[in-house]
């Protein structure tokens, strides 16, 4: 990946350390060819990668960013004259636009929402200016660029979503006097669960529609991380019933 001068010991760090971060996310190796320490900073210093194609492909997008955080719009510019989609069915990678609106919530503190997407998705993420990079099979491409837009709609109210034939879902009844317990404070308990099991998972039509019960929880993943949310969920909607912290009609414990 060339690099321009001007970026090279941002991408570098301190001693190295955004370098090695890279290499350790990635089981990568990077390291600078033929660097001169006396190059103008209009020019390009190269950058080698090493390791397997996805592994590369994430390292290398992961150091895009990082110039373009030094250098806005370096590959975005570049880029702008591609395809937003790749129709070949192998590993490609598309573009998706995110809004500036849109940005911080897709971001997420700390990244973890780009990263609970990708792991979701199967697909490798990343932001590059006000760009979302999806690098992965066609399949991975799609469910990693559906799965930003539900989760850009979240923004701004509540999301449908035609799961009937899908294959990466499990869908959650929830009794409706369950599900603030379930998703907890500002949804602090479901995120925990989407940590935990590599999910991301959502009230479909949001917690507030009165007449849908039970609502379904939509949950999003590899088959294994979906039985892992999925019994996790259990155990939360359970313990809000048998511990008759719910009243249900006819009956019901004592409570808080």
């Amino acid at each position: 990946i060339e690099v321009p001068a001007e970026s090279v010991s941002f991408v570098t760090g301190k001693q190295g350390s955004f370098l090695r971060l890279v290499e350790e996310e990635f089981s990568t190796l990077l390291f600078f060819l033929d660097f001169n320490k006396s190059c103008k900073r209009d020019q390009l210093e190269r950058l080698a990668i090493f390791g397997a194609l996805r592994d590369r492909r994430g390292a290398e997008l992961k150091v895009m960013a990082a110039i373009e955080m030094k250098q806005p719009f370096f590959f975005t510019r570049r880029d702008s004259a591609l395809p937003l989609q790749d129709p070949q069915e192998g590993f490609s990678t598309d573009r998706l636009v995110i809004e500036e609106d849109d940005y911080s919530y897709a971001l997420g503190k700390g990244g973890a929402t780009r990263r609970k997407i990708a792991r979701a998705s199967g697909c490798i993420i990343e932001y590059i200016g006000r760009y979302a990079y999806l690098s992965g099979v066609k399949k991975e491409r799609i469910r990693a660029r559906e799965y930003l837009n539900w989760l850009f709609r979240q923004r701004v109210g509540p999301v449908e979503v035609d799961y009937a034939n899908r294959e990466d879902v499990t869908v959650l009844a929830v009794p409706k006097d369950c599900v603030g317990f379930v998703t907890g404070h500002k949804g602090t308990s479901l995120r925990l669960v989407e940590d935990n099991t590599g999910t991301f998972c959502f009230i479909e039509g949001g917690r507030d529609d009165p007449h849908r019960d039970p609502k379904p929880l939509l949950i999003f993943g590899t088959a294994e991380a979906r039985r892992e949310a999925e019994e996790q969920l259990k155990q939360r909607i359970d313990l809000k019933l048998v511990e008759g912290w719910v009243h249900e009609e006819g009956g019901g414990g004592g409570g808080h």
